[in-house]
């Protein structure tokens, strides 16, 4: 089922690659996560924390298909490429027309053939947290919380300064580690997840994928 307008444009405002439920994993809300303060980790989850972090510095490219959850529980599909740093493409699959690109500076989003494309600060975002240049795993005050099941585990991130809003969750596989999911909560605590599926590692991704221009015609039929 087709996301409505109003989820999709949440999703693209709030960009992060998360289960809705992440494999019977209680997560606590955000705003219990921020008053704990708690950043003593354990040598065990140290060890998840440098594992993840080399597995997204060895990432530089990815492809792959998506399932999209909105907040009221609609669906919806298509596929994926990412190219460090900051560079995404999502193209939906119909009935959607969706398009999304992030070109590390901006957040380009065009709704279908005809539409023009809308474009935002990717540093308003939650993407920097884990596919920028310097990924917020490499600093231990962004991770609220680590929870580990069999064959995954979860890494909760949160900017302590609030400069970057929302609170964004990376599934991965565990121990060997692969991307899996994301989910972000904005500050109204709506959820948008994302289960990554045939995900495959890439270095023959090219920037030119990830320029998105209006598509919109005139009378002429030339593009505006």
């Amino acid at each position: 089922m087709h996301a409505a307008p109003r989820t999709v444009y949440l999703f693209c405002l709030w960009l992060v690659l998360g289960l809705s439920t992440p494999l019977g994993v209680s997560v606590a809300p955000a705003e219990e996560l921020a008053a704990s303060g708690d950043k003593a980790f354990t040598e065990a989850e140290q060890k998840i924390l440098a594992d993840i972090r080399s597995y997204l510095d060895g990432l530089n490219g990815a492809s792959g298909r998506f399932l999209q959850i909105s907040p009221q529980g609609d669906t919806s599909t298509g596929a994926f490429v990412m190219l460090r740093p900051g560079y995404i493409r999502f193209d939906y699959a119909p009935p959607s027309q969706l398009t999304v690109v992030s070109n590390g500076k901006t957040l380009a989003v065009q709704e279908d053939a005809k539409s023009d494309v809308d474009r935002y600060p990717v540093k308003a975002t939650p993407l920097p947290l884990f596919w920028g240049e310097q990924p917020a795993l490499a600093a231990t005050q962004y991770v609220e919380a680590i929870f580990r099941s069999p064959g995954i585990v979860e890494i909760i991130l949160r900017d302590p300064e609030g400069d970057t809003p929302g609170q964004l969750t990376l599934g991965f596989d565990y121990p060997r580690p692969k991307l899996r999911s994301w989910r972000v909560v904005d500050a109204q605590g709506q959820v948008v997840t994302i289960l990554l599926r045939d995900v495959l590692a890439r270095n023959d991704l090219d920037a030119s994928l990830f320029i998105l221009k209006s598509r919109r015609t005139g009378p002429s039929g030339k593009r505006k």
